[in-house]
């Protein structure tokens, strides 16, 4: 995303409001005084994607000048009112025919440096700019309707309400393991162990779990690099190159790395790139960069939204009896599905991250990982995934 495009805090919560109503793949475009005086945006590709996927208009198949423009109304929501404006898609003459978009009448009301959110509802294109005000709850309430699998998301509850107040044996009873809580609810609920890119209760609610009082961050899912799109080919290729000697395993090499927006001890750092549709994880040390491995927007958004349909974040309480590891599901967090262009977003504002966790040998061999996976922290669930609600269970 074009850094002038990122959100201010005010305006990432007036994101977080819209998403509270309408879960649908966004663009942000933030206005400029050439966009107002010529009368013309540029068609970011976030935006270009969104149009196309709901079929409102493909710019690839939009010839160049005014005669080939094509018009359709889009709905402006702007303070109280819902206005129905004339919108043209065209590329001109000028240049390489670079897309455009133009709302009639839209700079009668926006000033200069307004963020605009652009999404698509039933084949219409949605504005809203995020300009402060008392009305934007109210009118989003009236334009958009929620949809919930309420059936399935009151079985879940249901079920968890149960087993709430009871101490589980874990599936390990005497060997901790991070995997254990997870794994002990999933035979508690009669779900085979997932390791597939559906979500785990009945292929509708991804279900997370974690000790009480433990701050590391969430997995959201583990997905490799496009080797064939990659400079190196393999994880080994990479833990090989930046990992260091493991000091638990002799003749191993480790890679146990946190990557984000800014480069690390070992230069890795992300990026994702709207207009090549790939997000890159790059190398920059002593001032020269490389490029490492990439990731297919497409492949990712899949494996996002399969993965996290809606998900239910629970904590589990530990405790001994008689020898044995029991817990205790006793909170549990619900969140709606994540929109992509936002995950995308918080990549590039380090929010969202990626672990790599595994060893090799120097000659290759004994390759062992933990799921090289994105990640989040759990304070910032809701800038990915919109609004959660909590259930707390009190213990017996």
């Amino acid at each position: 995303m074009n850094p002038y495009f990122l959100p201010k805090h005010n305006e990432q919560m007036m994101i977080q409001l819209i998403q509270k109503y309408c879960r649908n793949e966004f663009a942000l475009i933030r206005m400029t005084e050439t966009m107002l005086k010529k009368s013309t945006i540029d068609a970011s590709g976030p935006l270009r994607n969104i149009l196309r996927e709901s079929q409102i208009v493909d710019y690839n198949n939009v010839l160049q000048g005014p005669d080939n423009k094509i018009l359709k109304n889009s709905h402006v929501l702007l303070n109280s009112d819902i206005l129905t404006m004339k919108t043209s898609y065209y590329r001109p003459m000028t240049k390489k025919g670079d897309p455009r978009i133009w709302l009639y009448d839209f700079k009668r009301y926006i000033d200069p440096d307004t963020l605009i959110y652009f999404t698509v509802v039933e084949d219409t294109l949605v504005v809203i700019p995020l300009i402060a005000t008392d009305l934007l709850d109210n009118l989003l309430s009236q334009y958009f309707v929620k949809n919930n699998d309420i059936f399935i998301l009151e079985e879940l509850k249901q079920r968890l309400s149960i087993i709430s107040n009871q101490w589980i044996k874990s599936v390990s009873p005497y060997k901790r393991s991070p995997k254990d809580v997870g794994e002990t609810l999933e035979r508690c609920l009669g779900i085979s162990p997932n390791s597939i890119a559906e979500a785990d209760f009945k292929g509708a609610i991804e279900l997370k779990c974690k000790r009480a009082g433990l701050r590391n961050l969430d997995t959201l899912f583990s997905m490799v690099p496009n080797w064939e799109i990659s400079v190196y080919k393999s994880s080994t290729d990479i833990m090989l190159k930046y990992g260091y000697p493991s000091k638990k395993h002799s003749g191993f090499f480790d890679l146990y790395v946190t990557v984000g927006n800014v480069p690390n001890n070992q230069g890795l750092f992300l990026r994702a790139d709207d207009d090549d549709q790939i997000i890159y994880q790059k190398s920059e040390i002593d001032g020269r960069l490389e490029e490492v491995c990439s990731w297919e927007y497409s492949a990712v958004k899949e494996k996002l939204q399969k993965k996290h349909p809606k998900t239910a974040w629970l904590v589990a309480e530990e405790k001994i009896i008689g020898g044995e590891i029991h817990f205790n599901y006793n909170q549990i967090q619900l969140t709606q599905r994540p929109i992509f262009s936002q995950f995308t977003t918080l990549i590039n504002q380090g929010i969202v991250t990626y672990d790599w966790r595994g060893r090799v040998r120097k000659d290759r061999t004994g390759y062992k990982d933990k799921g090289h996976c994105y990640r989040i922290a759990p304070r910032n669930r809701s800038l990915l995934f919109g609004e959660t609600s909590d259930l707390l269970f009190e213990n017996n």
